[in-house]
């Protein structure tokens, strides 16, 4: 019989970690992808070069994803208000 080595037993709890954390993402991301959140930006008009405060920004939630730190982030989506672009963005759950 093999010996199990300890970089074996690490890497199957990574594995399975990785999966779980997969598993719970898809979960609560099919439970909140295209819905609507109010996010404020600081953004530049490039009309004038000045930034102004947008405070009330609706944006569409289009996904999670895992921070380096185990926090959840959004990725939205929002017009931007000065150029009319589409534009993708994070933001905190909390």
């Amino acid at each position: 019989m093999a010996q199990l080595t300890h970089d074996d037993r690490l890497r199957a709890i990574h594995n399975e970690l990785h999966a779980l954390r997969l598993d719970l993402l898809r979960k609560h991301e099919a439970e909140v992808v295209g819905q609507s959140v109010i996010i404020q930006r600081s953004l530049k008009d490039p009309a004038t070069g000045d930034w102004h405060d947008v405070d009330d920004l609706e944006a569409t939630i289009a996904g999670l994803r895992w921070t380096y730190e185990d926090d959840v982030l959004m990725v939205v989506t929002y017009t931007h208000p000065f150029t009319g672009k589409v534009t993708e963005t994070e933001e905190h759950m909390g």
